[in-house]
Order: C-alpha cells, then structure tokens, then sequence
C-alpha cells in the first residue's frame, strides 16, 4: 500500500528518495514473493490471492484444492493488510466503519465502538494486520512431527446473483447447501454409515490384492491409482454421486453430520447489512441440510476484540477458532449489550455474550467459519478437532509422531531462548538459494533430491536416496492398509 501510494502521489514531485522499482512493490503477488525469496526459497506452485474481506478464507480454500490436487505436499496461505487515510476515508464515505465522533458522543469508549449483531451496531472498527496457516494432508503432517492443530474439512467460495453495487451482501454460499433430494433417496443414507463405508473399501481393497500380485512397476503404479481413487470415492468425493450437498458430504466423510457443528464463527463486521444477511443464510444452510432444532449453534463475534483487518480477517478468525478446539471454550460476543431482534426468527442460531468453558465430556468436533467480501467474495470452511486423526491411526504410528513432535517442541523452545537471550535472530533472512547456481538445475530437476541444511554456512549438495521415493510409498501403503484391516 505505501508503495501503491508512492507512485500515485510522490512520483509527480520527481521525490529523489524513491526508488526505480517501486513499482514492483505494488504487485499483488509482492507480499508472497518477499515471503519466499527471504524465507522459504521454495519452487512450487505460487497462487496469489485477492477477494477484499474473504482474502484468507479463500486462501485456505486454495491451499485445499492444491494439496488435495497433489501439485503440493505443504502450502503456505493467509491474509494481509494494512491502513491508509484514503482507504478509511472512502470505507467512511460509504458508511462501512463506524463514526468515531458519534461513538464517544454517545458515551462509549473506544474498545466498545465493534458491536456486532447488536441492534446499535454501526459500522466496523479499522485494523489492519497480518495472519496465516500451514497446511498440509495428515500423512505429511505425521511423518515430519509437525503440530496438528485443526482438520480442514472442506472449503467452499461462491459469488452472488446479478445486481450493481459490489459493496451489497449476498446469498450466494447457500448453493454450497444445494441437493437433490432424489438422488439421495437411492443411496439410502448408506454412503455417510462409516461402516458400511469402510466395508465396502475393504472388499474392493481385497480384490485390488488379488488382482495385482505382481511387483513389476506398471503394476504398483495401476494398483497405486486405483487404491488412491478408492480412498477419494470413499471419502471426501462422496458428494460428486451422492446428490448430497458438499457441506453434508464434507461432514460426512468423517463421520459427522451437521448438528456435530457447535460453533459458527461470524464474519460479523458490525454494519447493518452484513450482520443480518450472514446470520440468515447460515441459518437457512442448517435448515435446509436439516439440522435439529433445540441444539443450538452458538455464534462468535470475533471483531467485537480484533475489529475488521479486512484482508487478514478469515487468518485471525480462523486461527481464533483454532484455539476454541484447543481450549474447549466458546467465546462470549463483550461488546454486546442486546442482540438484533431481526435475529430472533433465526432458531438454529444462539447469540452470547458471556464466555462458555465447556466441560472435558463435551469436546468442540466442529466449527464453521464464515468470510463475506466486497465484490462478490463469499468463503466458508469447516475446521474439525485434531483427536479424529489420532484415532484413526495405530498406537505405534501415534508413539513414533509423538517422539517427532517432542523434538520439534524441544528444538523450537532452545532456539526462542537463544533468541530471547541475544544469541541469535529469531528469523534467519536469506539472499541466496541453500544451493549454488552450479547445482540449481540438478536440484530442481531431481525429484528425489533433498538439501540437508548447511552446516558451518556450506552449502549441502543434492543427495538421492538409495531406494526410490515410489518404492517406499508403495510399501507404506500396503502396510497401512495391512494394518486398517487387522484393526
């Protein structure tokens, strides 16, 4: 943004101090690119993304496609954002943030002017900021140790119908909830029954075997393929055939249905419109996929504390609901005094104001996370707790990642204290690859090449394993599947 502003006001006044390539500063993509050429030093795929308010939601909806997709093992994805006078300026004009002057008028201070769903809500309070996720699929996670905080369920985005103002809220993510009720009559409920769903693999994982005895390496790629479509027809593919919308199925392939999901994270900016038009369509989702009534889904506020970061705001909402896994609470909306009573008809949906501490026999499983933005940007994910994984995996493959992580843990407090003392910096900046020009194309050309850290500032060279990385996941993989079918 200062970079944008530079070129729009200070380049007219010929300024000495700025510089030639200001302008390359000012690229969408400038952000994540300082973030990989200062850290990471990475070659996979690079998505940048801009969708206003929901930027981070749909980051992390990309992240998924991604990973999910195989074109990456470990994705970096979130939001940022920062202030200027003629962003707050025009935000002013068009009535989205609250009037500062009329707030401590009416005598509130300053930390009590965000006041989502309440009836004197009146316009977001600016922030800016930054937040992100790593994401990566569970088997990556356990095998490098790595800490497992949240399952991302599913993602989903969608734009809304015709109409001339880019600043209107929609409904367009109810067509996430969209089904046909016939289609799902034929199937009988069967496909969201786990163990029908798991015998069903079985049997079709037992004539695989039978069918590829051979070792040869046509035949371990066919089985591999064919193994691998099985696991996606069996699980988070459900919806594709089923009819059943993809927020049911993205539920039901862990064996969850919709009243599992406790908690709503609001996107809850505290303007007239949003608040109302969020909280009926998620309501209207619920109804719709046929939630019980009487099991209330409570809604968080978190812009009430935060206030509205805009491109950052699904990252820190996202990772406030993190920590409501973590903690096992549901945070109570401060700043509320009353709620909307244009809210009352929405019976799914339960409005707090006073934290919930829930108790050790109730765990929180589910909890959706709601970003609407300018421009027709509406995104929606589904985080689950991190326990399901645990239970789906065997007591020596849980003891192995629990040595992993106790390193990592161990490694990560030594190098903060370091840090803390002065001994080193709390972030090592890079100006050069970990590898020499000489050895970069053999690098990037080598899939199964790996730089081992430089040791005494020498750069290690590309080393290939003795045994080929297919061999070892094929091996992996029929020992897993060995061991599911004994359990």
């Amino acid at each position: 943004m200062q970079s944008t502003k530079k070129i729009q006001q200070e380049r007219k006044t010929d300024s000495l101090d700025l510089a030639n390539d200001t302008i390359s500063e000012s690229f969408v993509n400038s952000s994540s690119a300082w973030i990989n050429m200062l850290l990471l030093s990475a070659s996979g795929p690079h998505k940048p993304i801009v969708a206003q308010c929901a930027t981070s939601i749909v980051s992390v909806d990309v992240a998924f496609d991604t990973l999910i997709s195989g074109k990456a093992k470990l994705m970096i994805c979130g939001g940022a954002d920062d202030t200027s006078i003629e962003n707050a300026t025009e935000l002013s004009v068009l009535g989205a943030t609250c009037n500062s002057d009329k707030e401590m008028l009416a005598g509130r201070e300053p930390f009590e002017q965000s006041r989502p769903g309440t009836t004197t809500r009146n316009g977001f309070t600016e922030a800016n900021g930054a937040g992100i996720q790593l994401l990566t699929t569970a088997s990556m996670a356990l095998k490098m140790g790595l800490p497992i905080f949240a399952i991302i369920a599913g993602t989903h985005t969608a734009a809304d119908c015709q109409g001339r103002s880019l600043s209107a809220p929609g409904k367009g993510l109810l067509a996430v909830s969209s089904e046909n009720k016939a289609q799902m009559s034929l199937y009988q409920n069967n496909i969201f029954d786990l163990k029908w769903r798991r015998d069903q693999f079985d049997q079709e994982f037992i004539q695989l075997q039978k069918e590829y005895t051979s070792n040869s390496p046509i035949q371990r790629w066919k089985f591999k393929n064919k193994l691998n479509n099985l696991r996606k027809m069996y699980g988070y593919q459900l919806f594709e055939s089923s009819g059943a919308s993809a927020l049911r199925c993205q539920l039901g392939s862990f064996g969850l249905s919709l009243n599992d999901i406790k908690v709503v994270s609001c996107h809850g900016t505290s303007t007239k419109a949003n608040d109302i038009n969020e909280t009926t369509v998620t309501n209207t989702q619920m109804d719709s996929l046929d939630r019980k009534l009487g099991d209330p889904l409570f809604t968080v506020w978190q812009k009430y504390l935060t206030g509205h970061p805009k491109g950052a705001s699904g990252a820190c909402m996202l990772n406030g609901c993190i920590q409501m896994l973590k903690d096992n609470t549901i945070p109570g909306n401060r700043n509320a005094d009353d709620f909307d009573p244009a809210m009352n008809t929405l019976l799914h949906l339960a409005h707090i104001n006073e934290t919930i501490v829930l108790p050790d026999c109730f765990k929180l499983k589910a909890i959706l996370v709601n970003s609407f933005g300018f421009g027709q940007a509406n995104a929606q994910t589904i985080i689950l707790n991190p326990n399901i994984i645990f239970h789906c995996i065997s007591q020596n493959q849980y003891s192995k990642y629990r040595e992993l992580i106790q390193q990592r843990y161990y490694y990560s407090y030594q190098h903060i204290n370091m840090w803390r003392c002065g001994e080193i910096d709390i972030v090592k900046i890079h100006n050069t690859p970990p590898y020499d020009n000489l050895h970069a194309t053999q690098f990037l050309l080598q899939r199964e090449s790996r730089y081992l850290g430089d040791v005494h500032n020498e750069i290690a060279l590309p080393v290939l394993n003795n045994d080929s990385a297919e061999d070892l996941l094929f091996s992996e993989m029929l020992q897993t599947m060995q061991h599911v079918n004994q359990s």
